[in-house]
This record gives structure tokens, sequence and C-alpha cells, in this order.
């Protein structure tokens, strides 16, 4: 089975899932908010290479986390409740269990990966061919027309 996490990131087996940490490659003691968001955009271009292709969903789905990752690390009242929860997950337990993923959840991933295809569809569109659109190209004269001659004559 393709697995992005280490293919296009490459995260081990081991690592996964991915801390926020880890999906944006950064120190789990970075505090510069610049840093923090130079790794998301850094690693939203690289993953958003492979949006159109035979992994089109789970792109999408890389792209959702990241920019989860994102945006909890840069709240400081998320990131605070987003770490007590990592130093939870750390302490042994019996129970722990990676959860496998649901039918629910892989559903919502291709509807995500459909409504984002559609927007940029719709976007390219917009930006080449859509009629009303304000950003329409300028298109030039053919060559071979020629302007229209006042075949009236002249009277001095």
């Amino acid at each position: 089975m393709f697995d992005p996490y280490h293919k296009w990131l490459g995260i081990s087996k081991e690592e996964q899932p991915p801390t926020h940490y880890r999906l944006l490659g950064i120190n789990t003691t970075e505090q510069d908010r610049e840093v923090i968001e130079e790794a998301a955009v850094r690693q939203t271009a690289h993953v958003r290479a492979y949006q159109i292709g035979p992994h089109a969903v789970l792109c999408i789905r890389l792209l959702n986390e990241i920019a989860a990752a994102r945006a909890t690390l840069l709240d400081p009242a998320k990131r605070k409740a987003y770490d007590a929860r990592l130093a939870q997950q750390q302490k042994p337990s019996a129970k722990a269990q990676p959860a496998a993923p649901t039918k629910a959840g892989l559903t919502f991933a291709i509807a995500a990966a459909a409504g984002v295809l559609v927007v940029g569809g719709l976007v390219a569109w917009s930006l080449t061919g859509n009629p009303d659109s304000s950003l329409k190209n300028k298109r030039a004269e053919p060559a071979d027309k020629k302007p229209a001659v006042n075949n009236t004559a002249a009277t001095d």
C-alpha cells in the first residue's frame, strides 16, 4: 500500500501517525512563528505537487493535516492543549492502539478531494474561458482582418 508520509515526507512507519511537529519537519521546542509558518508553507508546496495524480485523495488528506498542524502550533492555547495530549499519549498504556480508518473518514476525504478539484477547475476556467470573467484575456484582432473603408466619394 502506498504510504504518502514515507514517500513524500520521509516519515518512517515507526514515526506514524506523525505529530504536528514531525509533519512540519520542525523541533518540538520551536517557538518562532515565522519558522513554523514557513515550515507549513514548505510542506504544503511540496505535497501539492502530487495533487493531480493517482494519489490525489491521499494528497488532500495530507494537505488538511498540514493545515491543522499549522493552525494548532501557531495558536498558543491550541498548542498547549496539543502538547498536553502528546505528553499523555507518551505514557505507556495497555489500551493504546492506533485507530483504523473509518468508512466515514474515507468518504470525507473523497468528498474533500472532489471539492478541491471542482474549485480548482472553476478557478482555471474563470481565468481562461469564462466569458463573464473580469480577468478574461483580451484577444487581439486577427492580422488578416482589414479595417472598414468609407466607400463614399469625397467632395471638395
